[in-house]
């Protein structure tokens, strides 16, 4: 390797059973062998809703503990044989981030990265009853803050999302 290409590579020490790798231009430090917390967990708990649960399960996984915004794909439902439904959780340093709360709608078409910081994501947003069918599309752009939120703009999510769709209480993930 030559001195050029070494002085690129974050230099690592080992912590425990993970490796710390230190971002030379941030000075931050992340364990590259983190797990993502969604993965000990089944089911969260549903934004205002009297204690109802969310069970389900990780569809795509780009959980990275050292990146500054990543993210997983959840499908699940509310009790058993009910309406199955999809949405992203983000992570911020490996961290899950809480505000705005992740939406669940009806299908998450897909998620593009639109750089380190923000991404894109695509939804089909129920339209009418559930037996019909029946879905919108729709996307939002989620791009990270320094304060470790997300901004949503360029919302192109029909107006029934809201009431079609569930958020997530991920507060507790990370204690």
């Amino acid at each position: 390797m030559s001195q050029e290409s070494a002085s690129q590579v974050p230099p690592e020490e080992a912590v425990g059973s993970g490796i710390t790798v230190v971002d030379p231009s941030s000075g931050r430090s992340c364990d590259s062998t983190a797990q993502n917390p969604l993965s000990e967990v089944d089911s969260l708990p549903i934004v205002s809703s009297g204690g109802q649960q969310f069970s389900f399960t990780i569809t795509e996984d780009h959980f990275d503990p050292c990146a500054p915004l990543s993210w997983a794909v959840l499908a699940g439902g509310v009790g058993t044989g009910n309406s199955q439904r999809q949405g992203v959780v983000f992570f911020r340093a490996g961290r899950t981030i809480a505000d705005p709360a992740p939406l669940m709608e009806e299908k998450v078409i897909g998620v593009t990265p639109l750089g380190t910081d923000s991404v894109k994501v695509s939804y089909g947003v129920l339209d009418g009853p559930r037996a019909a069918g029946h879905s919108l599309p729709g996307s939002a752009v989620f791009t990270l803050t320094p304060e470790g939120s997300l901004l949503i703009s360029e919302n192109t999510l029909p107006s029934t999302a809201d009431e079609a769709g569930l958020q997530l209480d991920v507060r507790n993930l990370n204690l």
